[in-house]
């Protein structure tokens, strides 16, 4: 399923939080460099491409940056 065929598209807003993923991690680690490359390998392009477009469960990719869906 595409966000275009959907009969209703919930916005993404601070009311929506239940729904987003969440990269977690422990204070110590959060500026490891195992961290750091794991948030930017999730935060590529290829990445939203695949959730907005290619994975046919209509989420999308909002983290800030993230490209919109065509």
């Amino acid at each position: 399923m595409s966000t275009q065929s959907a009969i209703y598209v919930q916005p993404v807003n601070k009311s929506t939080h239940g729904g987003i993923n969440i990269i977690a991690t422990t204070k110590s680690k959060k500026n490891s460099a195992a961290i750091k490359k794991f948030v930017k390998a999730y935060q590529s392009d290829n990445v939203a491409d695949y959730i907005d477009n290619k994975s046919g469960t209509g989420e999308i990719a909002v983290w800030k940056g993230a490209p919109k869906v065509q």
